[in-house]
């Protein structure tokens, strides 16, 4: 028998990228008790189908809403302590497999770890999903909490019982450091469905002309993000002479300190940018021209691949974590640097030569259908499982 429990600082991030596996893992082990540990139900509305999947998935019993966001003391020794009153659940024969995602979880999981140092059949596997503030940003608290994070990750990777995971080449040498003896795996978290492919293929989607050019931004409105280079860029566009419009999508994260409230968010508006609630990512993917993302940190973003699939093209900062599918002028553009000026300048190269965009549409098509063959929840399952 064994025991697979799930942690993740969100529901939305269970739904959109552990979901597959989720459901793959127990279709094909029925010998397997699966336990979800979350904060909260929130998720966002396209995620309602996923949402009604997961619920019948995973018996409500096993699912709880009970982790802290955060970083600060409180929300440490809540994630410490409910990770011990899980294990007291857990059956004493069988394999424990604790999988943790995001920072405040791995190392609320981390120091679980060295209370039941001594329980022989609890493995730990931690998953990187990027960075963020503690390697963005310049304050001396984000730094510490970095290089503590970071410190932790490099010892979990030397522990027999622990694996670590990242999704990008950048962050797996911040842990590894070059030094062999720290193991860590580079995964792909993000990836497509055959059969959702096909839905796109007999969709019937038509670009509108590129003298009216459609741009679009999905995320959280956070300045790590760049939401705030958007008018910039905007303004670069209309000195060039492109007509365009650019809609960003999103919502206010009340949990990161870097978060633009609503009411900052609409001093950033012109006539030419928007900034709306998000939508189904289909929708907005379907009749625009380019996704636009100046994040300054990413792990393995999903809406890139996403985008491709509906041949918008994805023109990115060249960040860790956002080069990960963008193969440069193949499937995409990654910017010669992270100014909005550099990012506007893609934009441009890319309207002025119809050529190239066209080409870059199909290597769109190309690179989905091909990632399409690479499974990656069978993946992960094999590298959580193994020794």
């Amino acid at each position: 028998m064994k025991n697979l429990i799930i942690s993740a600082n969100s529901l939305s991030f269970i739904l959109d990228y552990k979901l597959q596996l989720i459901s793959s893992l127990l279709k094909k082990d029925r010998d397997i008790n699966l336990y979800v540990l979350i904060p909260d139900k929130t998720h966002e509305k396209y995620q309602e189908d996923n949402f009604l999947e997961f619920k019948s998935l995973v018996p409500d019993k096993n699912i709880f809403y009970c982790l802290k966001k955060g970083t600060s003391p409180l929300a440490l020794i809540n994630n410490i302590f409910w990770f011990i009153n899980i294990s007291r659940k857990l059956p004493q024969n069988g394999k424990c497999y604790f999988v943790s995602h995001t920072a405040t979880i791995n190392i609320a999981l981390f120091f679980f770890s060295f209370i039941y140092k001594n329980k022989r059949n609890f493995v730990y596997r931690f998953f990187i999903t990027g960075f963020g503030p503690s390697r963005i940003r310049k304050s001396l608290r984000s730094r510490l909490i970095g290089r503590v994070y970071i410190k932790i990750m490099q010892l979990s990777s030397q522990l027999n019982k622990n694996k670590v995971f990242v999704l990008n080449t950048q962050d797996r040498e911040t842990i590894q450091d070059y030094k062999p003896f720290r193991k860590v795996y580079v995964i792909r978290e993000s990836g497509l469905l055959l059969e959702n492919l096909i839905k796109i293929y007999n969709m019937q989607i038509i670009k509108p002309p590129l003298e009216k050019l459609k741009i679009v931004y999905i995320g959280r409105f956070l300045l790590e993000k760049g939401v705030n280079d958007l008018p910039i860029i905007s303004f670069y566009l209309n000195l060039a002479g492109i007509k365009h419009t650019i809609t960003a999508y999103g919502k206010h994260d009340p949990s990161n300190s870097s978060s633009l409230t609503l009411d900052e968010i609409k001093k950033l508006e012109t006539e030419d940018l928007k900034f709306k609630s998000s939508r189904p990512f289909q929708e907005v993917f379907k009749d625009s021209h380019i996704f636009l993302f100046p994040s300054a940190r990413e792990g393995h973003p999903r809406f890139v691949l996403e985008s491709m699939a509906y041949q918008c093209i994805p023109i990115v900062s060249p960040n860790p974590g956002l080069d990960v599918d963008v193969v440069h002028l193949f499937n995409g553009i990654v910017s010669s640097t992270s100014s909005p000026s550099s990012l506007a300048g893609s934009v441009i190269r890319l309207v002025k030569d119809e050529k190239l965009y066209n080409k870059i549409k199909h290597g769109c098509k190309i690179y989905t259908e091909e990632i399409t063959k690479i499974s990656t929840w069978r993946t992960n399952l094999e590298e959580i499982f193994s020794q």
